[in-house]
């Protein structure tokens, strides 16, 4: 948190987001948000993956498939349970 007046650009801000910087959210939630950062990593751990995830989506063509379903929970940990008793 800012106080009243002090202002921050576009650019800054989205700097330090990046560089995971918990001050962006005042004292009170910085423990709690540097537990949920982690999702800052994601674009670069999966660019590892790329090759990967363009030859399962070839071989899926090529199986035939052609619909997709998406399930989810909002980031709810209680989703894969959920699904389990579901789709048993």
């Amino acid at each position: 948190m800012r106080p009243a007046g002090e202002s921050v650009n576009d650019d800054e801000l989205l700097q330090r987001l990046w560089a995971k910087d918990v001050t962006l959210f005042g004292p009170a939630g910085q423990a709690e948000v540097a537990d949920r950062m982690g999702w800052l990593d994601s674009p670069a751990a999966m660019r590892r993956e790329v090759e990967t995830l363009r030859a399962f989506a070839h071989a899926c063509g090529q199986d035939g498939l052609t619909d997709v379903v998406v399930l989810g929970m909002g980031g709810s940990s209680l989703a894969p349970e959920v699904f389990a008793r579901s789709f048993p």
